[in-house]
């Protein structure tokens, strides 16, 4: 289905992104004097044209229906594989001896404050902050500070929003894209999973909830990983691969 939509595009821009421009089905921005792009939708030869003006770019989480698009335009693409998860969320049902792990986590943390935004964006700064220090280290790169100019820059509005507080500090919070068609992305999550055993899995599945008690039953990709990140994403529900490749593009 594709993993990029208008939250998670703008979910890959930090400080030093500039000139953020949508034509047709193209996000383009500037890092320095390097031009990126994804692409939300099909590309078509509007699109085409308005990225010959730059020359180079390089681009992300692209599916193949697009860099075949491109191949048949002259484009010159270099091209690695990404695989993204993508999960079918038919039912919210923690039964079961299997789903004994899930419950105890449910059951832990339900005493959690849960709002539908952060109280103050310096509690997500100082979360992000400690989440970097204890838990950035495991994944090859640390994207924190996109996540905090993300939610500092209030474009996570119109999503599904879960911000979870132990008292007065932020200790979970998730973000989920709107479901068009019964399909979403996650874009964007964290937990100080190291303080809090099981946070992750909690927020992820009160995330799951709420976008269940809004659609019914619903898709929702879960956006790139590998290693032990993809098998915490595939743990509880059945899940697909989603390939798309990132890469540069040539004119």
């Amino acid at each position: 289905m594709g993993f990029i939509d208008e939250y998670t595009a703008k979910c890959m821009l930090g400080p030093q992104a500039k000139g953020l421009d949508r034509v047709g089905n193209v996000f383009k921005w500037d890092v320095g004097k390097k031009h990126h792009f994804v692409v939300v939708g099909e590309l078509d030869a509007v699109d085409v044209e308005y990225l010959r003006e730059f020359g180079e770019l390089s681009y992300h989480y692209v599916g193949m229906n697009n860099i075949d698009f491109l191949l048949k335009n002259g484009v010159k693409i270099e091209k690695s594989k990404l695989i993204s998860y993508e999960l079918n969320v038919d039912k919210i049902d923690y039964k079961g001896n299997k789903n004994k792990t899930i419950r105890n986590y449910m059951n832990r943390y339900k005493d959690l404050s849960v709002f539908d935004n952060y109280k103050n964006i310096d509690d997500v700064n100082t979360m992000v902050t400690e989440w970097s220090n204890t838990l950035g280290d495991k994944y090859f790169r640390d994207f924190s500070g996109k996540t905090k100019y993300f939610l500092a820059n209030n474009y996570h509005l119109g999503c599904t929003n879960l911000f979870f507080y132990k008292g007065e500090k932020l200790v979970s919070f998730g973000v989920v894209s709107p479901a068009k068609k019964c399909y979403c992305t996650y874009v964007l999550g964290k937990a100080l999973a190291k303080s809090y055993p099981g946070l992750s899995e909690f927020t992820d599945m009160s995330l799951y909830s709420a976008v269940f008690e809004k659609n019914g039953p619903f898709k929702i990709n879960m956006g790139k990983a590998s290693g032990g990140l993809a098998n915490y994403k595939k743990k509880y529900f059945n899940a697909v691969e989603d390939i798309s490749y990132e890469g540069k593009v040539r004119f």
